[in-house]
């Protein structure tokens, strides 16, 4: 039996972000502004051929992508949040900033994954990909290491791979729209049901602590029942 179907998840996404407009789009403009100020500081600074220029650009240009990977942590956190109920804030954004070498490695690990399997005739590359595409939720989400997680996203998604990879390609089409026909304005919009759907469809699959907590210790031995 399947556990979400494209439409469901969709009209939850569009649904919630209606219903949280003002933070999610506030997070994603202010999850666009931060890391933008140091890449652009470099970009301005890389333009003088001194050495001392092209340091200070490189060191912007580290705190920049730095700074982009505390934000994705942020916006998973901040779409976990609302989807299960809990006020969300800009605080959120970097209340979990201390999972960045966890995130920064399961990125990278995530990234060669994909990378072997487009080594191998490219099919292999979007399967791995849809499988493991979870591992940032699961390390933010559970706090798991960049293996644990990586297990755990192919367990989650083992039978459900289609269905996942029809979803992309949905949200991939609507945040085109949206790049499109508002001269990039409508991402404001679109990227906010991209992630409430898909931490809609992160919680059908994997659930949350609480559950997971739950089922460990029913499976411990002496449990009751």
């Amino acid at each position: 039996m399947s556990k979400f179907t494209i439409s469901e998840a969709v009209q939850y996404g569009w649904d919630t972000t209606l219903q949280n407009l003002g933070i999610l789009i506030a997070v994603v403009a202010v999850g666009w502004v931060i890391p933008y100020i140091p890449s652009a500081i470099s970009a301005g600074v890389g333009r003088n051929s001194s050495i001392i220029a092209g340091g200070i650009s490189l060191i912007f240009s580290i705190l920049g992508a730095g700074f982009s990977l505390i934000i994705q942590i942020g916006l998973i956190k901040v779409a976990l949040k609302i989807h299960d109920g809990q006020a969300a804030d800009f605080s959120d954004l970097f209340s979990h900033a201390h999972l960045f070498l966890k995130f920064l490695l399961g990125s990278i690990l995530y990234a060669m994954v994909i990378l072997a399997g487009m080594i191998l005739l490219i099919v292999p590359g979007i399967v791995w990909a849809v499988k493991y595409q979870f591992l940032p939720y699961l390390i933010v989400d559970r706090e798991l290491g960049p293996m644990g997680a990586l297990r755990k996203s192919g367990e989650i998604t083992e039978g459900f791979k289609w269905d996942i990879f029809a979803l992309d390609l949905a949200l991939a089409g609507i945040n085109l729209a949206g790049a499109i026909f508002t001269c990039g304005l409508g991402l404001l919009l679109t990227i906010p049901i991209s992630m409430m759907t898909t931490a809609y469809v992160y919680r059908r699959l994997a659930g949350n602590n609480e559950t997971q907590e739950a089922e460990q210790a029913l499976s411990m031995p002496g449990a009751i029942g």
